[in-house]
């Protein structure tokens, strides 16, 4: 069974912060397929534990590494993000349980869940906010259906366009097989 105390042994993350975020990420899902849970978990584990020195924060919403020269480097005037205005790259950073990055797609999930995610970006580190843009992502960018055919690898690449973690996905996605199996 996935509850928040077989979560946090799986994925080493401090009990607490799974109690609070999990029954929300699952509402949001609205989903108790096992296979589906289990790439969430594993998925917010690897996007929420990217702080080594800070692994209180595993399992909450958090920003993205980086400060604002990095996020202006790397996203400022990025019109495939949606970036037009001044400033954008820094204010439209990535937030969250997964990372959403770029005015368009705060534009477009916060019009989907109903949060001015635009005028309030901070609103993606609300935990409820947050637990729905990721049900939101899970659901429409086809990690349901690749974790249903266990396609691991896939559900990865879906999630961070690469394999970028993907070691510590794995090993989560098996830590957590083996407490279902058990």
């Amino acid at each position: 069974m996935l509850n928040p105390e077989t979560i946090s042994l799986a994925c080493r993350a401090p009990l607490e912060n799974v109690e609070s975020t999990w029954p929300m990420v699952v509402e949001a899902l609205g989903t108790d397929n096992v296979d589906i849970l289990i790439a969430a978990a594993a998925t917010i584990a690897v996007e929420t534990g990217v702080y080594e020195h800070h692994t209180s924060m595993k399992f909450l919403p958090i920003d993205e590494l980086g400060g604002d020269e990095y996020f202006t480097e790397h996203y400022e005037g990025r019109e495939d993000l949606g970036n037009t205005e001044a400033g954008d790259g820094s204010l439209f950073h990535g937030r969250g349980l997964i990372q959403i990055t770029g005015r368009a797609n705060y534009q477009q999930i916060g019009d989907i869940i109903g949060v001015d995610l635009v005028g309030n970006p901070g609103a993606a580190k609300d935990l409820a906010t947050a637990a729905k843009i990721f049900a939101w992502f899970f659901n429409h960018h086809g990690v349901t259906d690749a974790a249903r055919n266990h396609n691991w690898v896939r559900c990865r690449k879906l999630v961070n366009g690469g394999t970028n973690g993907l070691g510590d996905f794995q090993n989560y996605v098996a830590a957590l097989q083996s407490y279902v199996e058990a």
